[in-house]
């Protein structure tokens, strides 16, 4: 599940007082995992370039189109999901000598400033590698702005480059991938070329039919306390589909109680905590948004969606 977006102003500026917290508010994108990767290319004994990438990539983009400088990203990629079209290959750079994703399972990368370029941008962030952490810029050129796809979804979408030294990370190799082979030589080069796809996503639940949500959306829509229905209860999906189609069409109130009694009901969601957060943002709750996410974050570390909503409200 993604969190819903702030986006649908028109609408909500129908409920008293949520066009003015909403209009505060910068636009969430979840990083879409099916549609975005992380490259690398680096030199094999001076001969050839060998390109792999990260198909295992998650994250949340905090856009605020009319300000991009208080931008920001969070970005967390499993080191398991390395691929080199080489099995051999993969699994010896999962390893000590390498990646040790037995100890150091994930990469992240998390922007502290955002720089407008004649171009495009450019990322300012902390970069993590097998536990090691280097200042690093990301030169990011958009690849096409807010806009919906077939299914009525927002996207946005850019390209960043950089370029890193893997001994810098620890990334080492045995001796025989350095200079054994070929004194004076690496046998893999220490640069290290890396390009990121991101397209961000937006999803709109309107198009979900998920059983039970619309029954739930109306429920909440007329009660202005919920409890559980009498009935079989509907799964916690159901709960929170529901929720998300009420914040999309304008509803943030009755979203919310969904999200609070789904996350009453199943303590361990962090997807409930997360969009109970949303829904009170979009409210102007910023002190119940903070609990929700925090909550969220000390379920679940790396719910980057809740991570960004947290630093954003944490900001000066």
């Amino acid at each position: 599940m993604r969190a819903r977006p702030h986006r649908l102003l028109t609408c909500l500026a129908l409920v008293p007082g949520v066009a003015r917290a909403q209009a505060r508010l910068p636009e969430k994108y979840e990083i879409d995992p099916a549609h975005s990767s992380v490259s690398f290319g680096v030199r094999f004994m001076g001969l050839t370039t060998i390109h792999g990438a990260f198909g295992d990539v998650a994250g949340t983009l905090m856009v605020t189109p009319g300000d991009l400088a208080r931008s920001s990203v969070t970005v967390v990629i499993q080191v398991s999901s390395i691929n080199t079209n080489n099995r051999e290959r993969d699994h010896e750079l999962q390893g000590a000598a390498f990646f040790d994703a037995q100890h150091f399972p994930l990469i992240t990368f998390r922007s502290s400033s955002v720089t407008p370029t004649a171009h495009g941008f450019t990322l300012n962030g902390r970069l993590i590698i097998r536990g090691v952490t280097r200042e690093v810029v990301i030169a990011c050129v958009p690849v096409h702005p807010a806009m919906q796809d077939a299914w009525h979804n927002t996207r946005i979408g850019f390209v960043g480059t950089l370029t890193i030294r893997r001994q810098d990370f620890g990334v080492l190799g045995t001796a025989f991938w350095n200079s054994e082979f070929d004194p004076g030589r690496m046998s893999i080069g220490d640069s290290v070329a890396i390009e990121l796809s991101m397209e961000g996503l937006q999803t709109n639940y309107d198009k979900w039919n998920t059983p039970g949500a619309d029954s739930l959306a109306q429920l909440a829509l007329g009660a202005a306390v919920l409890t559980p229905p009498t009935a079989a209860q509907p799964p916690l999906t159901a709960y929170l589909v529901a929720g998300l189609k009420l914040e999309g069409k304008g509803h943030p109130d009755a979203a919310a109680r969904l999200f609070e009694l789904a996350s009453r009901l199943n303590p361990a969601s962090t997807n409930a905590l997360r969009y109970l957060g949303d829904a009170s943002l979009a409210m102007g709750r910023d002190s119940v948004a903070r609990d929700a996410f925090r909550q969220a974050v000390a379920l679940d570390s790396l719910n980057t969606s809740a991570v960004e909503s947290l630093r954003w409200l944490d900001r000066p």
